[in-house]
């Protein structure tokens, strides 16, 4: 059961080093002993205790503690009524939600000068303050989350050096035996015999006057020079072949030689 508080939940260093031992024993997210009646009843305490802490400060405890901080700075005495009040309503809205003791205490600090890094002779912007205060509660946030998890962290089986014993000797086995099928394929790749090139052949001299002599390669271009086009050698067509095979002979010897 969580109860309201009004005062910080201060450091239970005791309990904080015994949850700090438990933690680093977890595995897994689980426990690897469970915990006992004691400890468990004083983590349940510590932990309604922070809760209770937690729980956000009235919208009226704010303002008082608001007005407090800005009456302490001469720079704020000459405000008027209505700037005062908003200024105030400015602060409260930033500090929404946060415990009264966390505001109590950084207001307290503001006003005594004791925070680093702020200017005494003038008060803080509410988004410092809120800072300032968010500060102040995230120790306590962490220590409950802390809490919380080892509260509801399962039992996890202890570790049985003797399984993991067998297991590792299974996993090695395997590993060997799909190393040597690996390298029993690389030594039949390595020994199969190589494909034989195909050996290319170019034509003779004779080889392609003999094509040419019978037309072997349809679709010649052949230019008759009665006529300036060029036209492809059919069937059908009424041309001398034997003029054609020679004029066609002779520029081939021409540009290959005999």
């Amino acid at each position: 059961m969580t109860t309201t508080t009004a005062s910080s939940p201060g450091i239970d260093l005791d309990l904080s080093r015994v949850l700090a031992s438990v933690r680093r024993t977890m595995r897994e997210g689980g426990l690897q002993t469970p915990l006992s009646l004691e400890l468990r009843t004083r983590l349940q305490q510590r932990a309604a205790v922070l809760g209770g802490s937690a729980v956000g400060a009235a919208p009226t405890q704010t303002k008082l503690e608001i007005a407090k901080l800005t009456t302490a700075f001469p720079s704020l005495r000459g405000t008027g009524a209505a700037d005062a009040q908003a200024m105030v309503a400015q602060y409260a809205t930033a500090l929404h939600g946060l415990p009264i003791w966390a505001i109590r205490e950084v207001c307290g600090e503001i006003v005594r000068g004791t925070v680093p890094g702020l200017n005494p002779d003038f008060p803080p912007t509410a988004p410092r303050v809120r800072q300032l205060v968010d500060e102040r509660t995230t120790r306590s946030e962490i220590e409950a989350k802390q809490i919380r998890e080892v509260l509801e962290a399962p039992v996890v089986p202890k570790d049985n050096p003797e399984m993991a014993e067998k297991t590792r000797k299974v996993i090695g086995e395997g590993l060997r035996n799909l190393v040597e099928v690996m390298r029993e394929k690389d030594r039949q790749f390595a020994g199969a015999a190589a494909p034989e090139k195909l050996a290319f052949k170019p034509f003779s001299i004779a080889e392609c006057a003999e094509m040419y002599k019978h037309g072997d390669r349809p679709g010649l271009p052949f230019r008759d020079v009665t006529r300036n086009d060029d036209r492809n050698v059919t069937a059908a067509d009424d041309i001398d072949v034997d003029i054609a095979t020679e004029a066609g002979l002779s520029d081939f010897e021409q540009r290959v030689g005999p």
